[in-house]
């Protein structure tokens, strides 16, 4: 009867041990919060973007050094043939990360579909956006 009373209480402290640790994966990604605005700043514990959603234009947070200030620098984007149709002043672009893993980010034009991860920028420079072609469209 004890062995049922500890092996349940183990259950119930690995289960709450579990919620918890889903919650600060889910806290350690930072979002603005208003859809209709233009701007946006992405960012989890280890990288932050700023987008502009009307042209898709992403900002990526940069320090030079241990005493540098912060800046926005520019991530340069290949178009790489995608469909990457605009609309004057509104909202083109959603930029996505996964919540859990950080890795799994993309940029995403909303109208086409035409969609974007990232790619290495070089030494001391920001990533950059490389396109992701569909399938059907490499044996066009």
């Amino acid at each position: 009867m004890l062995g049922i009373f500890v092996l349940s209480a183990l259950c119930l402290s690995a289960e709450n041990a579990e919620k918890e640790t889903a919650v600060v994966q889910i806290e350690s990604l930072k979002k603005t919060a208003v859809e209709s605005a233009r701007f946006e700043i992405l960012a989890n514990d280890r990288i932050a973007f700023k987008l502009d959603k009307f042209t898709g234009d992403v900002y990526q947070l940069i320090s030079r050094g241990l005493f540098s200030p912060y800046n926005w620098v520019l991530m340069e984007r290949n178009l790489g043939g995608l469909n990457d149709l605009v609309h004057d002043n509104e909202i083109n672009y959603q930029l996505f990360m996964h919540e859990e893993n950080g890795s799994f980010i993309f940029l995403m034009n909303v109208h086409t579909g035409a969609t974007w991860t990232l790619g290495h920028g070089g030494v001391n420079k920001p990533y950059a956006w490389e396109p992701i072609v569909d399938i059907q469209n490499i044996n066009e």
